[in-house]
């Protein structure tokens, strides 16, 4: 009998965060791929294609939906630019490997799903990393790193990656919850 498992991918650029649960919403994996030595697009590519070839088969895959407007402060033309085609290549690789085409999700819309309300102004990866944590609970340790320099020299941190996965993990239940109601319907 096989299982039934569903991937999120929060696909950026840096670091691309990866999450799989079962049909009930079990953690199966999480992690994320860090892309930040890696030079130029397709070699990025090449990377998370061999890193997904790694993963089980999934029944379904969820991504964030690409950025499509300009916010004051917030990304470039060039980088959004940027993160739209990686997040197509990523996506064709999805299909490549598994016949998946994966189902794009609204950041917010994603939030809503799962219940999860940041207040006005806050930072939203910390909100969402703390709702990951909270719904994962101690079956998953969460890597982290000693800071060697600063004002926090000696600090134990999170590593920077797991607000990547924290994000792929929010996809993914989205996604579970968004395709049973569609079921139900």
């Amino acid at each position: 009998m096989t299982s039934e498992y569903y991937l999120g991918l929060d696909i950026s650029t840096a670091c691309t965060g990866y999450s799989i649960i079962d049909k009930d919403g079990a953690l199966i994996d999480i992690g994320w791929f860090e892309l930040s030595g890696l030079e130029g697009l397709h070699a990025k590519a090449d990377f998370v294609e061999k890193k997904l070839r790694a993963l089980p088969t999934p029944t379904g895959i969820f991504v964030e939906e690409n950025v499509l407007g300009f916010r004051p402060g917030s990304s470039s033309a060039h980088v959004i630019i940027t993160l739209a085609k990686f997040n197509a290549l990523v996506s064709h690789l999805c299909w490549t490997i598994w016949s998946i085409a994966p189902v794009s999700i609204v950041s917010i819309s994603a939030r809503k799903t799962v219940g999860l309300k940041v207040p006005k102004g806050d930072n939203v990866k910390i909100h969402v990393l703390a709702w990951a944590q909270s719904k994962i609970g101690a079956s998953y340790t969460w890597p982290t790193k000693v800071m060697k320099a600063g004002p926090r020299k000696g600090a134990v941190i999170l590593q920077p990656g797991c607000t990547d996965a924290a994000d792929a993990y929010l996809l993914v239940n989205a996604g579970l919850k968004i395709k049973e109601s569609k079921i139900i319907i």
